[in-house]
């Protein structure tokens, strides 16, 4: 895995500067007004959310590469492998993000949710997911103890299907 490229560190502080202030501007997702049933947008993300920890749980590479988008500009943030200059690191693009999945994978990967996540319409064709979730990884120095994280996907409809653009784990505890 190479360097962050200074062009791509600003990208993906950017891209962070932008997520985190994202659900403060967004409008309130129907689920949390008060509306028992999930709307067309929620259910279907929700539905890939559940396929994703699904794919991931089970070590299944490929279901969890489908998920994503097939793009250069996909952003996977995640903690680097052993000998990476920063503990933490964005990878961008289909190889980088299916390097680093195999690499989780490899660790005794697992992930829980903690709380139900929300999902909020961004525009046309994009949503965020936001959930509370505990993951285990045993790689790059890590003890493989459950910890907390905030997740934060992005997702982009593509000819019909839902897709992940970027998958942001931030450590919460």
């Amino acid at each position: 895995m190479s360097a962050i490229s200074p062009n791509r560190r600003f990208r993906l502080q950017q891209s962070l500067a932008l997520l985190l202030m994202t659900p403060t501007l967004a409008p309130v997702p129907a689920a949390a007004a008060g509306t028992k049933h999930p709307s067309a947008l929620e259910h279907a993300i929700l539905c890939r959310f559940d396929a994703l920890l699904k794919a991931e749980n089970a070590r299944d590479l490929p279901a969890t590469r489908a998920l994503f988008r097939d793009s250069e500009d996909t952003l996977f943030v995640g903690k680097t492998p052993p000998g990476a200059a920063d503990s933490w690191g964005g990878f961008w693009g289909e190889a980088a993000t299916t390097q680093i999945s195999a690499l989780w994978h490899a660790g005794g990967f697992a992930i829980a949710e903690r709380a139900p996540p929300r999902v909020t319409r961004l525009g046309h064709g994009v949503a965020q997911l936001y959930a509370p979730v505990l993951i285990r990884v045993a790689y790059a120095g890590q003890s493989g103890k459950p910890r907390p994280f905030l997740l934060i996907l992005n997702w982009v409809r593509e000819r019909g299907n839902w897709k992940i653009a970027s998958d942001i784990a931030i450590p919460a505890g």
